[in-house]
Formats: structure tokens, sequence, C-alpha cells
């Protein structure tokens, strides 16, 4: 009967599990991934309190579905109400401030942008900073994100796209922003020109609100200005003149675009401009740029100080007693003296042109450079070729090359080049 048992029981036993190649490499892949989802998990938040009674806690930042297969990332903390916070965002090479916040009466601060493709892969690390009279504090997280970039660095995501979804920014953009959130470019492009928002919501464009691409993005988002004006009839078109407002992005797209005030303009490729929110820190500033040099240039809303626009030609540079012109068939032409003299055709050809004191710039249409000084029979002098940008400051020259270099020179015109930058999108001087 013992036998008899124990060949009962061995025949219960379940058999011995022998795992084959196949099974093996399952197992195996498994592991991976759940190793991989580890990885991705977030760091645990960590609350320091350096103050008496001020304490910040970051809580684990949340990734959202955008359009197009992107991601919205969001950072939120808590604290004190009223107190005022920073927060830093490091990974690999990259460092970057958001814009200051001051806590709304829950104590919450809070960001939210859109992450690039280019934006850098890895870990993020994240601090904010609090403080609220003599007290301070800050709080710590990371998370992994994961994009298609293999560099260092690179910016984080469209700084255009930054939102506060707690709290207020802390006195960035200034002045009264009207439905517009301070900081951004659009309270800028509402304190310049609130004719063109008044006027287009009078013809029936929404005061505000979501659009068709998506609940993330707005009526009124920077790119959405040039064709809410068209909407409402405002002259628009493709030359920058003073008072008129500058529009980048698609319009009606699943993006927030930039608009931007124009200050002065000598021609098509260098216009003064001032602008907020260009960075993440919802700053803001005046500077010459080439609005061309920028992606998706849609063009200008003219109106109210810009009048009806250009009249048939680009905008009129007048420098030192001379006034220049640069024609739509690409001639330009340059006189000085009583406005009753005569122009003299001084290029044929052109993309751009500028003047600076007794020295006159062209940029051709096939990248070449050339300056010429002294009076208007004066001969060219090739400066630079495969170019796309350039500008002239008393004795200084500037050269904007198609592979993002930006060089520089000073002095006479046979002086050589030093290269100021590289990876550029735009290259200015000051003017003198």
């Amino acid at each position: 009967m013992a036998r008899n048992l124990r060949s009962v029981g061995t025949m219960n036993r379940p058999p011995r599990f022998r795992a084959g190649r196949s099974t093996r490499l399952l197992f195996a892949v498994l592991s991976f991934a759940s190793a991989w989802l580890c990885l991705l998990g977030p760091w645990p938040a960590v609350a320091l309190r350096t103050g008496q009674g001020l304490e910040v806690h970051v809580h684990t930042p949340k990734l959202l579905p955008a359009a197009r297969h992107q991601q919205m990332i969001s950072v939120v903390a808590e604290t004190s109400p009223s107190a005022k916070c920073l927060a830093t965002v490091e990974v690999k090479a990259t460092k970057t401030r958001l814009m200051s916040l001051v806590a709304d009466r829950s104590g919450r601060v809070g960001w939210r942008w859109l992450i690039l493709p280019s934006s850098p892969s890895g870990t993020w690390h994240m601090v904010v900073s609090c403080h609220k009279g003599k007290r301070h504090a800050r709080g710590t997280t990371s998370v992994l994100v994961v994009t298609r970039s293999k560099y260092r660095k690179g910016k984080i995501g469209d700084p255009t796209s930054l939102r506060a979804v707690f709290g207020e920014p802390a006195g960035k953009g200034g002045g009264v922003c009207g439905p517009f959130e301070p900081g951004q470019c659009t309270c800028l492009a509402y304190r310049k020109r609130p004719d063109v928002y008044n006027t287009a919501v009078a013809h029936g464009v929404p005061v505000g609100g979501t659009r068709a691409a998506g609940p993330d993005f707005y009526v009124w988002d920077g790119e959405q200005w040039l064709v809410n004006a068209q909407r409402a009839g405002m002259p628009t078109g493709s030359q920058p003149v003073a008072g008129a407002l500058v529009v980048w992005g698609v319009p009606n797209s699943a993006a927030y675009g930039h608009v931007a005030y124009v200050e002065a303009a000598t021609s098509p490729t260098h216009v003064l401009v001032a602008e907020c929110n260009y960075d993440f820190e919802g700053h803001c500033r005046t500077i010459w740029e080439n609005p061309q040099a920028a992606p998706h240039l849609q063009g200008y809303v003219y109106g109210g100080p810009a009048g009806n626009g250009p009249a048939g030609s680009s905008p009129v540079a007048t420098i030192q007693g001379r006034i220049g012109v640069l024609y739509g068939n690409g001639t330009f032409a340059v006189k000085e003296g009583g406005l009753g003299a005569g122009f003299v055709t001084e290029a044929e050809g052109a993309q751009d042109a500028v003047l600076s004191g007794n020295r006159i710039g062209v940029l051709y249409g096939d990248g070449t450079v050339a300056v010429k000084e002294g009076g208007l029979s004066a001969g060219f002098v090739t400066e630079a070729e495969h170019a796309q940008g350039v500008a002239l400051s008393g004795n200084r020259i500037g050269v904007l090359y198609g592979n993002g270099t930006f060089a520089v020179k000073e002095g006479g015109l046979g002086a050589g080049f030093v290269t100021e930058a590289e990876g550029a999108h735009i290259g200015f001087l000051p003017v003198p």
C-alpha cells in the first residue's frame, strides 16, 4: 500500500517545468519591459523647509496628450498663499527658468508647456523655489522624459505654449492685458494694439475660448491674430511698417505661434520689434531682428498707428540723410539730399538692403552680401556668400549664414570676420 501511495503521489505531482528557448526569451522581454516602465516612473517629490512656517511640496509632473502625438507637461507645487515661486528645469546641458508665479489663495502654483521632439531626452530635474517675506523654501522632483533628440542642449519645449495653470505671473509683461495673461506675447499685442482685438470681436470673432485644433488651443493664440484681423476686414500684408503687428505660425493649427509689435523697420529683414514670452520666463524686450528668419512668418496687421500699410513697395529707410527703397522686383534704389533729389539704382535682384552712415549693404537672392562705403557711385565689395541675412551698424558688418553661423567684422571693408555664434536663427547689431 505504501508503494501504491507513493506512486499515486508521484502521479499527482505537477510535472517539472522546463523552459524552452522561446519562453526564456519571453521572460527576458517582460523583465526588460518591467525595468523600462520603472525607469519611466517619476522620482518622489521632496519638500524642504528652510524658513519658519514656509514649505514647498512639488507634485509628480504629469504628461498630458496634445495634438499631433505630442505631449504637454504640467508641474504643480503647493506652498503658502501669495508666496512668489520660481521653477527651474535642468536636463543634461540645458537649464531653463520658468516665469515667476504668485501662489493663489490655495497656495498653488503650476506651469504647463508643450514638449518638442527636439527637447533633450533624459532625467528632468525640477526645483521650485518660493519666498514670502524673509521666509523661503524649495521643493524638488525629477522625471524621465524621452524624445527623439540626441543632443545635450535644446529647448525644453515651445516657450509660446507656457501657461500658468495655478497662480498669477509675478509682474511679467506689466500693464493692463485685458483678457490676456500677463507675460504672454498676446498681452503685449493687446496693450500695443487693442484696436485689433476690439475690432475683430465687434465683427464676430469670439472674445476667447478654445478653437477646433483642440482644448489646449485658443481663439486668440499668437498665430491667430492675423486671421482674426482679416475676418474683421482690417488691412494686412507682407511688409513691416511701424505700428503693425507681426505674426508667426500656421493659422488654425495645433500650435500657438507668436505675435509681436513693430516699433520701426528699415527693410523686410531688419525690423525693431517689441515682444514678450520669447523665453520661458515671460520676459519682454525690444530687439532688431529678421522676421523672415523665424519659421512660418504669416505677415503683418496694419490699421491703427500703421495706417493702411505700405503703398506698393517695401518700407522706406532713412539713414543720415539717405532714403532707400527696396521694390518688389528686387531693385534697390537710394537717394540723398533733398526730398526732390532723384533715386540712384544701387542693386538689382536684391533680397534685402540696409543703410548705415555712408555704407550701403545688399543681400542678393543668391546669398551674396556686398557692401559699399562713400558716395552713391562707389563700388561694392563682396563680403560674404551663402548668406541669409546682413546687418550694418557704424563700422561693423554682421552676416548670418545659411548654416546658422553669425559672423561680425569691425573696421574697414577688408577686415576679417569673427565668428560670434553657431546655430543662430537671428543675428542683429545695435543701432549706434
